[in-house]
């Protein structure tokens, strides 16, 4: 038992002593009174408890969610990073081959015809072959 315990049995004990001579009535008031008493205690000390737990569960997923952004972090840093490098650098690659052969074309102006002219007899040949092909089936 601890002290602050012997104390509260001691004043129960007097409360109870003073209680019997003045009737039962007041044993009854006394004894409610002290059950309410004990009962807030419970009631507090479940309180208290259930925080604490709930604090202990909000910490455990505040170090889960940290542990998820530090693999996210490192995941952003090293892939998608060297991912947005290399797009960066083939679409650079890209331009400069487009420039390229845009300066290509405007020195030799016959490679434009001759390009049209071999895109323009490939549409030709496949309306011929849709076209017999169509008669075919018929």
């Amino acid at each position: 038992m601890t002290p602050s315990q012997s104390t509260i049995d001691q004043a129960i004990t007097e409360a109870v002593e003073q209680a019997s001579t003045r009737g039962w009535e007041a044993i009854v008031l006394l004894l409610f009174m002290v059950g309410l008493m004990s009962l807030t205690g419970f009631i507090v000390k479940w309180l208290i408890r259930s925080m604490d737990q709930r604090m202990q569960e909000a910490v455990a997923r505040e170090n889960r969610m940290a542990a998820r952004l530090n693999e996210l972090e490192a995941f952003v840093k090293t892939t998608l990073i060297n991912i947005i490098n290399d797009t960066a650098t083939m679409t650079a690659k890209l331009l400069d081959a487009i420039s390229g052969l845009s300066n290509e074309l405007d020195k030799r102006p016959c490679l434009v015809d001759a390009r049209s002219k071999k895109v323009d007899q490939d549409t030709r040949r496949r309306d011929q072959l849709a076209q017999s092909h169509t008669k075919a089936e018929e």
